[in-house]
């Protein structure tokens, strides 16, 4: 939440943001964001937390 970004990175996030809300009609919309982390792609690892529901 309090990590830096380069400017150039937080501004390609911006944008693609911006424009997802503008293509989906609302300005405030949720988006969930995955790790790129191969480790987690493995078959014996599960970084999902449950809910428990």
């Amino acid at each position: 939440m309090h990590g830096e970004w380069p400017d150039d990175l937080a501004n390609s996030i911006r944008t693609a943001y911006a424009m997802l809300s503008q293509r989906v009609g609302h300005d405030d919309i949720a988006v969930a964001v995955r790790s790129s982390a191969t480790a987690e792609d493995l078959p014996d690892s599960s970084f999902a937390k449950s809910s428990g529901h």
